[in-house]
């Protein structure tokens, strides 16, 4: 049986908050989907609690435990689980109203057959009520990812659902030692080549933290570099506005210094010449990074 919606959650040691989660999966008014968790190497209880949840048959549920590789190794192994035509990425500190996936469905079936569109994008919202990245002005837009942030000015993520057969074709990349590939590499590559459906309903409840160059996210960035770098180049290639260009130059060379020798030709084929005018920059942010983890250490 095929589920129209695969809601997916990568969980790492947070077992304990899949609950709230779950009764929410339980509590949508839309039934045709399955719940695919991929943990990714817990050492805490979250195959007990999962069972747990299967055990209770309330919801179709796959679960498998991964080796500890990062969100994007799971969210690559989800996509091979999937069922359903669409797939929802919720984290597993998140949870939904309980008209999310019935929206979801509402909108998918007016693109579904339009092979133009990877998916259809809801908005987030705080437990308080307050919208993810502010409120918007519009009901319904076709446009790629990539426009409705230049068009609205739009800072926060959003509740994208892409066509399963869509994430076949644009795996995360593997790059064997490091655990971290930013979401954005991946929704780049597709806002180049389909539009989503754009709906202004709330869709996805989550704790949000607006500074997204937060202390951890650095670390995890210089600690994967050649995703970090290729996050960048992904960004320079794509951004059309020339403060967005200039930051992403710098962000490229910072992480470009944490890159092994070997890797450091390839990372920057192909990027513009004038982002080597950023070298000094992007290099200076790179020693700033590394006193800060010296500090940390």
């Amino acid at each position: 049986m095929n589920h129209m919606i695969t809601v997916f959650t990568a969980s790492y040691n947070r077992g304990s908050l899949l609950p709230v989660l779950y009764k929410s999966l339980c509590a949508q008014t839309y039934h045709d989907f399955e719940w695919v968790i991929v943990d990714d190497g817990s050492t805490d209880q979250t195959d007990a609690i999962v069972t747990a949840f299967q055990q209770e048959n309330l919801i179709r549920i796959q679960y498998v435990k991964q080796k500890n590789g990062g969100k994007h190794r799971a969210i690559n192994h989800g996509v091979k689980l999937a069922t359903g035509e669409l797939f929802f990425i919720i984290d597993h500190d998140d949870w939904l109203p309980e008209d999310s996936l019935a929206k979801l469905s509402h909108y998918y079936d007016e693109i579904r057959e339009n092979s133009q569109f990877a998916g259809v994008c809801g908005m987030r919202f705080t437990p308080e009520g307050e919208r993810i990245g502010g409120d918007v002005l519009f009901s319904v837009q076709d446009m790629t990812l990539n426009d409705f942030y230049y068009k609205y000015k739009y800072k926060g993520d959003l509740g994208v659902a892409f066509k399963t057969e869509i994430l076949e074709k644009y795996p995360f990349p593997d790059f064997p030692g490091e655990k971290f590939c930013s979401e954005s590499c991946i929704w780049l590559k597709i806002s180049g080549a389909y539009l989503l459906r754009f709906f202004n309903e709330n869709i996805y409840i989550c704790k949000y933290l607006a500074d997204g160059q937060s202390p951890a996210s650095c670390r995890n960035r210089m600690k994967s570099p050649r995703g970090s770098v290729l996050l960048y180049r992904e960004r320079l290639r794509m951004d059309t506005l020339i403060q967005y260009k200039i930051r992403n130059a710098i962000n490229l060379w910072r992480f470009y210094f944490c890159l092994s020798p070997e890797y450091r030709k390839e990372a920057i084929q192909g990027i513009p010449f004038w982002s080597y005018f950023f070298f000094f920059w992007g290099f200076g942010m790179h020693l700033k990074d590394m006193k800060q983890e010296k500090r940390r250490i």
